[in-house]
């Protein structure tokens, strides 16, 4: 059966890292990084860096609509028209929801909680990137249908970086989610139990056990 990567526990064919979460707060072992196991491709922290690159960019460039949108002499929150509320969503979208994504990312490195916060909010930003994220581009649509405003000069090219940053990073996030999950697992929840073994706690356990 084939993983679906907008549950958070990846549903039948995914590697379910949310019940090796569980497992390790009861004080179990989480299941060994094997290439036998199919996790080992999971481990490495690329997807990590991925993820807040690619928020990065998206509030980036929104940050540049911003800039062009207002010195055209237009209000920065406007949904008086369709091509209003495109740009409109599109800042709301990006600083809210990527803007916390961004500032979460390097947080996630300095504990196991905060790792699995930021692998539990990057989840939910599938849902968010897949819905409400897309509706720039659907108002935008709308402009040229129902207003009849061409595509065209400053606009053309705002309408084509904007369709491409969104449906890459949309891409990628289901691409990548999976690889992010078995970061937190197989990385962040070591190094958790790295930290109980210098504060010589009776629960410290060798991971290479």
């Amino acid at each position: 059966m084939s993983c679906n990567p907008l549950l958070l526990n990846g549903g039948p064919g995914c590697f379910n890292y949310l019940n090796t979460f569980q497992l390790e707060i009861n004080g179990a072992k989480p299941p060994p990084v094997t290439e036998a196991g199919g996790e080992s491709d999971k481990v490495d922290g690329v997807a990590t860096i991925l993820f807040g690159v690619m928020a990065s960019v998206h509030l980036i460039w929104s940050i540049v609509l911003a800039v062009q949108w207002g010195d055209a002499g237009n209000t920065i929150m406007n949904f008086d028209t369709w091509r209003g509320a495109g740009f409109s969503a599109q800042f709301l979208c990006s600083w809210i929801f990527k803007g916390i994504q961004v500032i979460m990312w390097p947080i996630a490195y300095t504990s196991s909680s905060a790792a699995h916060a930021y692998v539990i909010y990057t989840s939910i930003t599938l849902f968010i990137d897949s819905s409400v994220g897309l509706l720039s581009i659907i108002f935008w649509v709308l402009s040229v249908t129902v207003e009849n405003n061409p595509i065209e000069g400053d606009f053309l090219s705002q309408f084509a970086v904007t369709i491409s940053v969104n449906l890459i990073i949309l891409v990628h996030d289901f691409i990548a989610i999976e690889n992010l999950r078995g970061w937190y697992t197989f990385k962040m929840s070591d190094a958790a139990k790295k930290e109980k073994c210098t504060d010589g706690g009776k629960e410290c356990t060798s991971i290479e056990e």
